[in-house]
């Protein structure tokens, strides 16, 4: 979806109405769809951060170019040793459990030799058998639309005042999608986010993009501009004004690669917001 230009007088989608929603949405269908029966453990060994390979017990069921799921069982060893079960109390406090970190991450074999397993991007979180179990999972995701962009446009939402609560809350969100771009837009007085990258976008580019002038309430995550929980996403010259950070929302980000992104009248107390495994 290409326009003439993000500038004043050049290519506008406007948003009317009053109602938080997203002004362009764009997403396939569907979920991993997992193959337990060929699901193996990875052996007990401490693979560290940047490594790009893992073993099995018995490589025979996977295939060199297969798409496999690095699937985590945290234990209550991690979170005592990341100090999440220590955080300070305060209204709405709540410590981590493990039933909320099961953690998985997209990855393609690269090559097989014996029972390691060679990948196609590196270990973005340790493999530490103390602090839980680690599986690979083949898996297939067929809904999933690839070869997508979106550049050259200005976005804008229509506002009350400077708090309106109700109004068009994200100007592009995209969703199990892949190999897909934003690229030279401009986001104006959006409640939330000039972009929203769902849980299973993955491989996505957000170049040359600006989010400027939110219409919220700054509070909590309103009013951050975000990008969330997803895989291999890459940020240039990405710029959030007033509101707040670049990524926030589900807190958990993997794999990210962040250039040349200033952030202009940023509240400091926002900036206190979790960020794992980065």
């Amino acid at each position: 979806m290409r326009g003439e230009g993000d500038a004043e007088g050049e290519t506008l989608l406007r948003a009317t109405g009053k109602q938080q929603r997203s002004l362009l949405k764009i997403s396939g269908e569907g979920n991993y769809v997992e193959d337990q029966a060929k699901a193996q453990m990875l052996e007990a060994i401490y693979i560290p951060v940047g490594s790009k390979y893992v073993v099995v017990d018995d490589s025979r069921d996977f295939q060199k170019g297969a798409s496999v799921l690095l699937s985590y069982e945290l234990n209550a060893a991690w979170i005592k040793a990341v100090k999440m079960d220590q955080i300070i109390a305060r209204e709405g406090t709540k410590q981590w459990t493990t039933k909320e970190y099961k953690l998985k991450f997209e990855r393609v074999i690269s090559s097989i030799s014996g029972d390691t397993l060679f990948l196609d991007n590196p270990v973005v979180m340790a493999i530490d058998p103390q602090f839980g179990k680690v599986s690979v999972v083949p898996f297939k995701f067929t809904g999933r639309i690839q070869e997508v962009g979106v550049e050259n446009l200005r976005f804008e939402s229509e506002f009350a005042n400077e708090t309106d609560e109700n109004h068009a809350w994200i100007a592009i969100e995209f969703d199990k999608i892949e190999n897909a771009w934003v690229r030279n837009i401009t986001a104006r007085y959006f409640g939330y986010a000039a972009v929203s990258l769902g849980a299973f976008a993955k491989q996505t580019s957000v170049i040359n993009s600006k989010c400027l002038d939110p219409k919220s309430q700054i509070t909590g995550d309103v009013g951050i501009h975000s990008i969330t929980m997803v895989n291999s996403i890459y940020l240039d010259n990405y710029i959030p004004q007033k509101g707040g950070m670049i990524m926030s929302r589900e807190q958990e980000l993997w794999g990210q690669m962040f250039l040349a992104c200033p952030l202009q009248r940023i509240p400091m107390r926002i900036l206190a917001h979790i960020i794992v495994g980065q």
